[in-house]
C-alpha cells in the first residue's frame, strides 16, 4: 500500500511480505530505509526481526526473504547522494 509517492522516486510504502517469499536481488537506487512492523525479514547480510530499523545506502543491493512474513514501513528515494 502506498502512502505517499512524489511522482520524483520518493516514497513510503506498508509492504507484507508472504511467508516463504523470496524477492529478487534489487538495487536501491536513491536509497531505502526499512521498519520491520512485524514478523521477520531477511537477506544475505542478516535477519531482521519486529522492531528492526533496515537502512540501504543509495546504490546498494540486497535479495530479501522471509521464512515467516512480515509487515514493512518502507521508505525509498531520499538516501540520494546527488
Amino acid at each position: 500500500m502506498t502512502l505517499v509517492d512524489d511522482g520524483q522516486g520518493n516514497s513510503i510504502r506498508l509492504g507484507r511480505v508472504d511467508p516463504g517469499c523470496h524477492i529478487p536481488a534489487h538495487d536501491h537506487v536513491g536509497g531505502e530505509e526499512i521498519f520491520v512492523i512485524e514478523g521477520e525479514i531477511a537477506d544475505e547480510y542478516g535477519e531482521y526481526p519486529t522492531g528492526t530499523w533496515i537502512r540501504q545506502e543509495d546504490g546498494s543491493r540486497h535479495e530479501p526473504f522471509s521464512k515467516s512474513g512480515c509487515l514493512l514501513y518502507i521508505k525509498r528515494g531520499h538516501l540520494r547522494r546527488d
